[in-house]
């Protein structure tokens, strides 16, 4: 961002004349953070200014640098051509891998991501009680109220041909995924039951899995599993956190302030922000600052007193209030 004394001997510039000019046209105007000499180029040269002209507004109504907003939207449009790659390899049907893997943190939006691609596809939540055999068949009453196993979409796609959608995939236990890594390699068939099952050549499987941490109770997968698969990693970023959240990058880079600010203040134990904690930070129901002691508390016991001295400093206040007056 420009500095005043830069924007000041900016406004002297000719250039810089003529595109405010353009600008008018738009209503809208330069200010610090979305002034530079290339941007006053693209106003003067861009056929089409559609594009300059959204970031100079969404740089002035942020505070952000326009730069970092053109390099992250760069970085966007790069980042969603590879993941269309990947889904495109997913369709492909002359490939033969059967087991596609969306990995990311919570709130990176995987599992919409994967619902949005392929709606009309069978999807299964996972979770410790879907056992192989729950997987293939559910157990239905038939009209004479006798009780029976049903083909399941799962058991459907394998024989017939189909996509299958696993959410949280590492969720399922050990024999279900034993189950999965026998049917994601190349062989024809499988053992279901007494039956030898074909598999079919168009079965494929698109799972997402929050990866576990030093922090987190989810378990890994085996390495075998994992060999088979083909993943794309999605990774959370301040845009998709003011996207979702509806929240400003400013009052993000707030938050986080403060929260090195505290933590920089004989914390214990402190682990990194996540997505659900923006999400508790930005609830207008719930008190920033109590919300804020909680995620310090709840992992020693000794933060919860340290956290009542940093509060009562004078920058913890002037921090607190740049997050409640900046949405």
């Amino acid at each position: 961002m420009l500095t005043v004394s830069e924007f000041t001997a900016m406004i002297a510039d000719p250039e810089f004349t003529k595109a405010r000019a353009v600008l008018k046209a738009f209503n809208i105007d330069f200010a610090r953070s979305s002034c530079s000499r290339a941007v006053i180029k693209r106003v003067l040269n861009d056929v089409d200014k559609t594009e300059i002209v959204g970031f100079i507004k969404k740089s002035n109504a942020s505070g952000t640098d326009i730069e970092y907003l053109m390099a992250e939207a760069g970085r966007k449009t790069i980042e969603k051509d590879k993941l269309e790659a990947f889904f495109r390899h997913f369709e492909n049907k002359s490939k033969k891998n059967r087991l596609y893997m969306l990995i990311g943190e919570t709130g990176v939006g995987k599992t919409y991501m994967m619902k949005n691609r392929f709606p009309n596809s069978a999807i299964l939540t996972c979770h410790s009680a879907i056992d192989p055999f729950t997987l293939m068949y559910d157990m239905v009453k038939d009209q004479n109220g006798n009780l029976g196993p049903v083909p399941t979409p799962f058991h459907h796609s394998l024989l017939n041909g189909g996509d299958v959608l696993l959410d949280e995939v590492n969720g399922l236990p050990y024999d279900t995924l034993m189950f999965l890594q026998g049917i994601t390699d190349e062989k024809e068939y499988i053992v279901v039951g007494k039956d030898a099952v074909r598999i079919h050549h168009n079965f494929k499987i698109m799972a997402t899995m929050n990866p576990p941490s030093e922090t987190d109770e989810r378990k890994p997968l085996g390495d075998a599993l994992i060999g088979r698969a083909i993943g794309f990693v999605v990774e959370l970023t301040d845009e998709i956190i003011s996207q979702r959240l509806n929240v400003s990058m400013t009052w993000i880079d707030n938050v986080r302030r403060i929260y090195n600010h505290v933590s920089n203040s004989s914390m214990i134990d402190v682990r990194p922000l996540d997505y659900r904690d923006f999400a508790k930070f930005s609830d207008p129901d719930l008190d920033f600052s109590e919300s804020l002691k909680f995620k310090f508390a709840v992992n020693d016991i000794q933060n919860i007193r340290a956290f009542g001295r940093v509060k009562e400093t004078e920058e913890f206040k002037r921090l607190l209030r740049s997050v409640q007056e900046v949405r």
